[in-house]
């Protein structure tokens, strides 16, 4: 329960958000998360939380890009844009859809991890 009621404020700050808001539509999914982690960086969490940038193969060449968050070891995926066949989903990994839950670390984690100075990361 407690979990839950994280993952719904985690939700609110980036629904609030304007920037993610702008970029809440298919094809700007990687903005979007990239927004979004921005937004979740600025929270203080009293619990054991962690979330990252995750990728699943749509179709040969095309991929989509979401945030996958664990809170307590309890799953929970944030999708703001969805895709061209599916809708944004907000919601425990288990209901999912599929394509979802099967997916790899996306890139954009590496360059968060690096602490990547900005200016390189708008040249990348």
């Amino acid at each position: 329960m407690k979990e839950n009621q994280i993952f719904l404020q985690m939700c609110q700050a980036v629904s609030d958000d304007k920037y993610c808001r702008t970029h809440a539509i298919p094809g700007r999914c990687g903005e979007w998360v990239g927004g979004a982690l921005k937004v979740l960086d600025s929270i203080v969490y009293c619990e054991d939380v962690t979330y990252s940038a995750r990728r699943c193969l749509i179709e040969l060449g095309v991929t989509h890009t979401f945030i996958k968050i664990e809170v307590n070891d309890k799953c929970f995926i944030m999708d703001g844009t969805g895709h061209a066949s599916q809708d944004p989903y907000f919601g425990p990994l288990e209901s999912a859809p599929e394509i979802l839950q099967v997916s790899t670390s996306d890139p954009m984690n590496l360059y968060r991890s690096l602490n990547v100075d900005k200016r390189m990361c708008n040249r990348l």
